[in-house]
């Protein structure tokens, strides 16, 4: 839990935008803003286990060029981010 808010509330990276989201439905309203459009369409993901869930598969659509925060991830599928900590959560740890 502290490394998660340690991640959020740290300064974003150069060329990062960075948004707390705390629902689903802000994530989504950050993705929104991010692409100055409200014009958004929910994708369902189908098939094994291991695909991307809807909300990765909508975030690789609306920003391709920017990595989904792990604080994002393990808010929409906190039983997959078990035992998947990243390098970036590990150090000075």
């Amino acid at each position: 839990m502290r490394s998660t808010l340690a991640e959020c509330e740290a300064a974003p990276q150069a060329g990062e935008a960075k948004r707390c989201a705390t629902s689903l439905e802000s994530m989504v309203e950050f993705a929104a803003s991010s692409l100055g459009t409200r014009d958004v369409h929910a994708v369902a993901a189908a098939g094994a286990s291991h695909a991307a869930s809807p909300a990765e598969m909508y975030w690789k659509i609306a920003l391709p060029t920017s990595p989904m925060p792990g604080a994002i991830r393990d808010l929409i599928s906190p039983a997959s981010s078990v035992g998947s900590a990243s390098k970036e959560d590990t150090v000075g740890n």
